[in-house]
């Protein structure tokens, strides 16, 4: 269990860290009034596949214990 929390941390770490960086370039960008319209759909669509990344990760490891639990009946 401990081995498949760890691999799931590393599968988030990365889209997780560019998450937190888009946002921090959003709040800057909007600070300095360099915040148009189309960066800010560019950066919120940015963050929107991140989030569907993790969602997907989430997904294929409940389908992964899913099968296991149907394996062992």
């Amino acid at each position: 269990m401990g081995e498949m929390i760890s691999m799931i941390a590393h599968q988030w770490r990365q889209p997780l860290s560019a998450i937190s960086s888009t946002s921090g370039s959003i709040k800057i960008k909007a600070r300095l009034n360099k915040l148009d319209n189309d960066t800010a759909t560019e950066l919120a669509d940015n963050i929107s596949n991140l989030s569907q990344h993790l969602s997907s990760t989430i997904d294929d490891f409940r389908d992964f214990f899913r099968h296991n639990k149907v394996e062992e009946l």
